[in-house]
């Protein structure tokens, strides 16, 4: 197909063209409409299809969303790629997928509403400061703009990697500052537990007590991680990349293995028998409901244990050890391994007695932790 990207369209506005089509009007003036246009290899013929409005913005927008549906990107050039194009692909092939889909779809959503319908090249630095402006006067904290920031830029280097686009601009990450603090009281905990009525939210806080675990990782955990022998729990199973939200191997605390060695289902923690992918709503009535701090979530368990086993003495590089914490450089060498396992047998003492003690400090933990035979 003849290159015609330099030409002028018959509205004397720039041609824009995305994978092999571009827009175009009636030359006949039948139709105000634009239309999506591509020339036919096999009838050397050029076609086109109406897109049904007269906007070009609209239409733009219209032609990317159709080539995303219907065609193969490859090596699109940054100034004929809407960027709204690039983070729909990046919704539908990948982000939609993953379990923090619901952030990235809000991420993606704010780039969407502040970039509109510009291509690809006018990502200008100059633009993404703007941009970065406008999310801090929306009131987004320094860790909230990073992650808008660090979604759309996976979106662009997404379509970079896999060849859609010769070339994507850079964009900046900001400070994120000190993390926010989730720890609880004890007694706060101990609240909790008191509160929970439904067994399978019980198991999940008590695992998410005695691992330090992310939510994620207690979800999915399944019976082939778990090794009673050794006294185990793999929280990474096998088969699975580890990422940088590193999911290390823990020790299986006393507390907890009642509960597990009589588990019937496959993964730990089921309702009706079908694995569960949030507990967000059921933290969330628990928060509301029963006067736990407004910022109480699953991580409120996790950040409460690490900061009670630091203040009983575990020096910090276990601790983010055990935490899967990035800080913690861990490679997958057989030598690191060891230093791994070393650590963990060594932290389980820790462990252990930081779990009886505030079982001992609260009636309520005591008597919610007791398994029925």
């Amino acid at each position: 197909m003849p290159n015609h990207k330099s030409k002028k369209n018959s509205t004397d506005q720039e041609r824009f063209e995305v994978g092999g089509y571009w827009l175009s009007k009636r030359s006949d003036g039948r139709s105000k409409a634009w239309h999506r246009t591509w020339f036919h290899t096999e009838t050397r013929q050029t076609c086109r299809a109406s897109l049904g409005t007269t906007d070009f913005s609209e239409a733009k927008l219209k032609l990317a969303e159709w080539v995303l549906n219907n065609s193969v990107m490859i090596d699109e050039r940054p100034e004929d790629t809407p960027l709204s194009a690039v983070l729909l692909r990046h919704w539908k092939e990948h982000a939609s997928k993953v379990r923090s889909a619901e952030s990235i779809q809000l991420s993606l959503n704010e780039w969407n509403k502040f970039f509109g319908p510009i291509t690809v090249a006018e990502l200008t630095p100059a633009f993404i400061e703007r941009f970065i402006l406008q999310l801090e006067a929306n009131g987004r904290t320094p860790g909230g703009v990073s992650r808008v920031l660090s979604d759309g830029r996976a979106a662009l280097n997404r379509a970079k990697r896999l060849g859609e686009l010769t070339s994507v601009p850079f964009v900046r990450d900001v400070p994120r500052g000190e993390p926010k603090e989730r720890a609880v009281s004890i007694g706060q905990l101990a609240l909790m537990f008191d509160l929970i009525k439904s067994e399978h939210i019980k198991i999940f806080c008590l695992m998410m007590t005695n691992t330090m675990a992310r939510p994620e990782a207690i979800l999915e955990l399944h019976r082939d991680q778990l090794d009673f022998e050794h006294r185990l729990i793999r929280l990474n199973p096998e088969g699975r990349k580890q990422t940088k939200k590193y999911r290390p191997t823990v020790p299986m605390t006393d507390t907890i293995e009642p509960w597990l060695r009589r588990m019937k289902a496959d993964h730990v923690i089921t309702y009706h028998g079908k694995t569960i992918k949030s507990v967000k709503k059921t933290f969330h009535r628990l928060k509301t409901e029963n006067g736990l701090p407004d910022d109480f979530c699953p991580y409120s368990i996790r950040h409460t244990m690490a900061k009670e086993l630091r203040k009983r003495g575990v020096p910090p590089w276990e601790l983010q050890g055990m935490v899967g914490d990035t800080r913690f450089e861990l490679v997958t060498s057989s030598m690191s391994t060891k230093v791994k396992m070393s650590k963990i047998i060594g932290l389980s003492v820790h462990w252990q007695t930081s779990v009886d003690l505030s079982v001992q400090r609260t009636g309520m933990i005591c008597m919610s932790c007791v398994p029925l035979a």
